[in-house]
């Protein structure tokens, strides 16, 4: 599975996508 730091990093730049639609 995904490392924890790339995990994080998912996390993070989804977050600002979704953010930013919305």
């Amino acid at each position: 599975m995904l490392s924890s730091a790339m995990n994080n990093s998912y996390e993070v730049t989804n977050d600002h996508i979704q953010l930013h639609d919305a």
